[in-house]
């Protein structure tokens, strides 16, 4: 709630800015709902098909909908909290992990609770490798554990020292990347071992995700995009076109591009060249700070979500005609 209430008074001291900016043309959504999640939608996920797409709000619910119509099909209230953890294990299996350190494992369909787990601290981040059949999960007190999920019994853990904000794995899963608070992004096995440190960035990287090709790690902070070399470790730190914060990231399959959307006094969603920085497509921005963004395994898709309580769809393979 004091999320929220921080980011409006962030776009309320900034509302002289923003109005004499000219704001570029922009790509309108395939489809978006308005007050989805009450005080805000936080996260989205597409099922492995790109057929169904979950959401989540800050008050614990997660809602899950057909691709492309939007058309809600469940929603699920098991949640206490708002869950900032959220990934599909098959079409009709989602993991999902809150602030109070709960994670569930249910049946979107039915919405039987198939596993459930209380962890001793929030869960800030859930990923799933499926080629190894466990699930990744970041923490408030540094901790990512691996996780069998028929029953959510522990695999391995590794402390990071400081709070996870961010884990990803590369497209085969043998890969992780954790990022955390004191500017550490660490590179681990799927097994957790073999840690590898990368150059730090000059803020803390909010969310990082790997390049399909698995030679690239993306991340950003304060109108900065950061792009490491995975061969050498070393970073790339280059200008957005954001005037807040990217705080969410994720390539389209090909590689092509990086879709980000902005936090703290900007809503922008940008499609970007990932070795320039540079924005290449531009997508109608929401009403207030953005919180979410993702691309659909097929590429075909973006969808996002913002403190506005909305979610969006946006059509990627449709040519590109912006209006203003």
């Amino acid at each position: 709630m004091k999320k929220t209430f921080f980011c409006l008074f962030l776009i309320f001291i900034t509302g002289t800015l923003a109005a004499c900016m000219t704001w570029e043309p922009a790509q309108l959504p395939l489809a978006r709902l308005e007050n989805v999640h009450m005080n805000g939608s936080k996260k989205v996920a597409f099922s492995p098909s790109g057929k169904t797409l979950a959401s989540s709000g800050l008050l614990g619910d997660i809602k899950i909908w057909s691709v492309p119509e939007l058309k809600l099909l469940q929603t699920f209230n098991e949640h206490r909290d708002t869950p900032w953890g959220m990934v599909w294990l098959d079409e009709t299996t989602l993991a999902s992990g809150d602030d109070d350190g709960r994670l569930l494992v249910w049946n979107t369909t039915t919405k039987q609770v198939i596993s459930a787990q209380s962890t001793p601290s929030p869960i800030t981040a859930l990923i799933f490798l499926p080629g190894r059949n466990r699930i990744i999960s970041g923490h408030r007190d540094g901790f990512v554990p691996a996780i069998k999920p028929a029953n959510l019994h522990l695999l391995a853990e590794y402390d990071t020292g400081a709070r996870v904000l961010s884990v990803a794995a590369n497209r085969s899963g043998n890969m992780l990347a954790v990022s955390t608070v004191k500017r550490r992004v660490i590179l681990l096995k799927s097994n957790l071992q073999s840690p590898r440190r990368l150059s730090s960035p000059p803020l803390n990287a909010i969310e990082v995700a790997f390049s399909p090709d698995g030679r690239q790690l993306a991340g950003g902070n304060w109108f900065k995009l950061f792009f490491w070399e995975l061969s050498s470790g070393e970073i790339k730190v280059v200008k957005s076109d954001h005037w807040g914060v990217p705080i969410s990231l994720d390539y389209t399959p090909d590689g092509r591009f990086l879709a980000t959307i902005g936090r703290h006094t900007d809503s922008e969603i940008y499609l970007v060249d990932p070795q320039t920085g540079q924005s290449k497509r531009h997508l109608l921005r929401h009403r207030l700070c953005g919180a979410a963004v993702r691309i659909s395994p097929n590429g075909n898709f973006l969808a996002s979500a913002s403190d506005d309580a909305s979610i969006r769809l946006y059509d990627l393979a449709a040519p590109y005609r912006p209006v203003d």
